[in-house]
């Protein structure tokens, strides 16, 4: 009975551990090198990921090019990007010149 009861605890503890700093306008310290303004946590419940955004002011990056800029709305503004066109969020699968490529042709 012990041995079951220190298991539940401790799946409920490394539940609410997953859950915390995921919400928008936040970047947990877990997010400090994801590039792009979006990030994911696990939901125990819905058994799917959760997408969120780093808040407006957010420091944002990309490693690719060493570009820096500022996030807003859930876009990173680049420092020279036009404040009407942000970078696409990234989704980490490097595939994100594939649509502008796409759109060239």
């Amino acid at each position: 009975f012990t041995g079951i009861t220190l298991l539940l605890v401790s799946l409920a503890f490394l539940g609410s551990a997953a859950d915390e700093g995921c919400e928008n306008g936040t970047r947990p310290e877990s997010q400090k090198e994801r590039e792009g303004c979006d990030f994911y946590c696990w939901n125990n419940a819905t058994s799917q990921w959760d997408r969120y955004f780093f808040g407006n002011g957010e420091k944002c990056f990309y490693k690719k090019d060493n570009s820096q800029g500022v996030c807003k709305d859930g876009g990173c503004y680049l420092n020279n990007t036009p404040q009407d066109n942000p970078k696409k969020t990234d989704d980490g699968d490097d595939d994100d010149n594939a649509e502008e490529e796409e759109e060239e042709e």
